[in-house]
């Protein structure tokens, strides 16, 4: 039999990153009895999380939660691969100010033939002030120019308010401008070079953003891409196409 645990703090300190300061908020713990079973234990003392829940697959997963505490207690061993060919759900809990909840249903996927009652949700502010209904109303629409460093790009845009409506309550609304660039007029900027696939150079098609006229719009779209190109590529930077002469 051994044992150890991790503090999952996410402060890190130290030449390698990975060293965790302060105290273990956060963290889990394993005891292994002849490298068969294990019990891990795993806690957050500084959760919004509220529930309480029962999994069963490869192993048996048992969480708690009441802010600030949430707690998970799992137990691998061989009989629950055995016994279970597919994961098995119990579960409670409440967030986004409804409350969800799973009677003995696949952990995995969702299926139409399964009874309301074994899996649903009840959504309290729908409940007190109705179901969320969205609604557009165009206020304008026009071709635009879109000035870069480089040259001007062209598009179309509209101007638009968009509403959410409840029943029960006040409406919100929203004005904002919707940019589409002709073909061969997306604004290039550089890729984030996070990935394989957008180290290279990349283009806007379209952008929709809050906006009080569709100028606004137009102000907003050229900012957004003049902040990529610095962050990106550097004060400067400059598409292919301008690099070579075309």
């Amino acid at each position: 039999m051994h044992w150890n645990w991790q503090n999952l703090n996410e402060r890190r300190t130290g030449q390698d990153g990975k060293t965790p300061l302060g105290l273990p908020w956060y963290g889990r713990a394993w005891m292994h009895f002849a490298n068969r079973v294990a019990l891990r234990f795993e806690w957050h003392l500084r959760s919004w999380s509220c529930g309480i829940s029962a999994e069963v697959d490869q192993e048996l997963k048992l969480h708690f939660a009441l802010p600030p505490f949430s707690f998970w207690f799992t137990i691998e061993a061989p009989i629950f691969s055995r016994k279970y060919g597919k994961g098995r759900e119990l579960r409670v809990s409440i967030h986004d100010w409804s409350l969800w909840w799973n009677f003995w249903t696949d952990n995995m996927g969702w299926s139409s033939k399964t009874p309301r009652y074994r899996n649903g949700a009840f959504h309290l502010i729908d409940f007190l002030f109705g179901r969320t209904r969205y609604e557009e109303r165009p206020l304008a629409c026009e071709w635009i120019e879109v000035p870069m460093p480089e040259r001007t790009y062209y598009g179309a845009a509209q101007l638009q308010e968009a509403t959410w409506r409840r029943a029960r309550w006040f409406p919100r609304r929203l004005t904002r401008a919707e940019l589409k660039m002709l073909p061969g007029e997306q604004v290039p900027h550089p890729g984030k070079g996070e990935n394989s696939w957008d180290c290279g150079e990349d283009e806007i098609f379209s952008m929709t953003t809050p906006a009080d006229s569709i100028e606004d719009g137009i102000a907003r779209l050229v900012g957004s891409v003049l902040r990529s190109r610095r962050r990106h590529g550097g004060r400067g930077w400059r598409p292919q196409s301008a690099r070579d002469g075309g």
